[in-house]
């Protein structure tokens, strides 16, 4: 399994394999793969889960129940929900039926990256031998995540070089101040991943006014004037950052 995941550098598609491979090796009905986000546990993962579990999307890492794993660094071991005080009435089990959960941390390096939790609808006495299994995987899946991560952020890093080379060159190559500044907002727009991208200029008075909108109908916004301190650009332009 280590193999076969280290050999998915797409993290989109290596997050729902590790996903889908947990569950069938443990022999569970469902099993969610969480990525901790700043303070969000965010569903990267899902295989076997109602959609409307699924749709919850995020959960809370400092108040959840689930979120335990990364605040104190443990596999969360309940061979029956309905007889845990802190389980029994949540939806997982009141709405969705689920009857048992094996949860471990994935971690690299001592690092915590997420939560690859297994779920049961009937209860199940998990025994050492299914938790160190779990832990295995849950190791080889982190490895794995964190590899796809690097190979994502250098892809990343030489497109973005790339298209920064591309602009410069198409500065200098160039006289007119429109095709410039068309250029360097559709190459913001590009570099950030953004729906809207826009530049505005500074006048003689103070004021600013916009001069291109990429992404968007300008539905006139083109040549709209703004002062310091007004607006998001107008901050900018105020404090110089």
């Amino acid at each position: 399994l280590g193999r076969e995941l280290a050999g998915e550098i797409d993290l989109q598609r290596l997050l729902p394999r590790v996903t889908a491979r947990s569950c069938d090796l443990m022999g569970a009905d469902a099993a969610l793969l969480l990525l901790l986000e700043g303070t969000a546990l965010v569903f990267r993962g899902a295989i076997g889960v109602e959609d409307e579990l699924r749709a919850i999307g995020r959960l809370d890492v400092n108040t959840s129940l689930t979120g335990v794993v990364v605040r104190e660094g443990r596999t969360l071991v309940i061979p029956d929900l309905r007889e845990s005080p802190e389980w029994r009435e949540t939806p997982v089990v009141t709405r969705f039926g689920y009857r048992a959960m094996l949860a471990v941390p994935l971690v690299y390096q001592g690092r915590t990256l997420g939560v690859l939790q297994l779920l049961h609808r009937q209860p199940r006495p998990f025994g050492s031998e299914d938790v160190a299994f779990l832990g295995a995987l849950a190791t080889e899946a982190g490895m794995a995540i964190e590899n796809a991560r690097l190979y994502d952020a250098a892809a990343r890093g030489r497109r973005e070089a790339e298209a920064i080379a591309d602009l410069v060159r198409t500065i200098n190559e160039s006289l007119d101040l429109g095709a410039t500044l068309e250029h360097v907002t559709q190459a913001a727009r590009r570099l950030c991943g953004s729906d809207v991208a826009a530049v505005a200029l500074r006048d003689g008075d103070g004021t600013m006014s916009l001069q291109y909108l990429a992404g968007a109908r300008s539905g006139g916004a083109v040549g709209r004037r703004g002062e310091d301190g007004m607006g998001t650009g107008g901050q900018v332009l105020a404090t110089g950052r």
